[in-house]
């Protein structure tokens, strides 16, 4: 457990020291790769909560994740889709609604409680993501989506009617 807290306390400390100033341009990517190490980092104290913590496999989920997050916003950037935010947005969200279905040795929700245990909160939160995650995508293809095709008549485009 040690690993994570003091990986984190390192770097932030090197990012006060060191005052890294990142561009414009990588913002982005930055934020994201910190939203999924963090996520790691949690992770990984939960594991050692739980007493099952392995270094490997917390080494090469804090580097897998950050990878897949920023590949996945450079590969929202050239499609022209704002995925770093939303996944941002969905990422929050969806952790927070699946709280109050966690069983584990730091958290125990309501919901969780009175089913007796029942830790579904991974379901709940994949639910929630891809519920928000899915309707953005429906909202940003129907915004960009001309008026013609989605059923108006081609003679009263532009006429004023």
């Amino acid at each position: 457990m040690l690993l994570p807290l003091a990986g984190l306390l390192v770097g932030v400390v090197l990012g006060l020291i060191l005052k890294v100033n990142v561009s414009f341009e990588f913002t982005r990517y930055s934020a994201v790769a910190i939203v999924a190490a963090l996520d790691s980092v949690f992770g990984a104290v939960r594991a050692e909560l739980d007493g099952v913590y392995d270094n490997r496999i917390f080494i090469t989920g804090f580097v897998t994740n950050a990878i897949v997050a920023v590949l996945l916003a450079f590969i929202g950037d050239r499609l022209g889709v704002d995925l770093y935010l939303v996944a941002l947005i969905t990422f929050v969200v969806a952790f927070g609604a699946a709280v109050p279905f966690m069983d584990t040795s730091i958290i125990v929700g309501p919901v969780a409680k009175a089913w007796d245990g029942a830790d579904v909160a991974y379901f709940v939160n994949f639910g929630v993501a891809a519920i928000i995650y899915g309707g953005y995508r429906v909202w940003r293809h129907r915004a960009a989506t001309p008026a013609a095709a989605v059923g108006t008549p081609a003679h009263t485009l532009g006429s004023g009617r």
